[in-house]
């Protein structure tokens, strides 16, 4: 059984920032959200939803969810469902960024972390 896990971090979707929240930036601006076994049924499915993804555009400076994952590659998750992934940039589509939001911001409401 693996027990690497995946780190989650974030700013709350929607909420405007008195800065761009932007890769040299986000790690001191977001909060620590929780962590997911790499084989939680919640990661897979956001892995699966950004391998889904198309190519597309991220906004650099309106990042709201990182992910560091076991071997030490981080994802980059837009405000608008764009997603840096190593070298690879791709845009989810409404629906999968949708579900992915669902999920980030449930493990916030469970940190307590909620700005509802």
């Amino acid at each position: 059984m693996d027990k690497r896990t995946a780190v989650f971090c974030h700013v709350p979707f929607d909420v405007a920032t008195s800065i761009g929240m932007k890769i040299s930036n986000f790690s001191q601006s977001c909060a620590y959200i929780g962590q997911l076994g790499v084989q939680d049924k919640k990661y897979l499915e956001i892995l699966e939803l950004i391998k889904k993804a198309k190519p597309g555009p991220f906004i650099d400076d309106g990042i709201r969810v990182k992910i560091t994952v076991p071997d030490s590659d981080v994802i980059y998750i837009d405000d608008d469902g764009g997603v840096i992934m190593g070298a690879t940039r791709v845009k989810m589509d409404q629906d999968g960024f949708a579900r992915v939001k669902k999920i980030v911001t449930k493990m916030a409401k469970e940190s307590g972390l909620s700005v509802d």
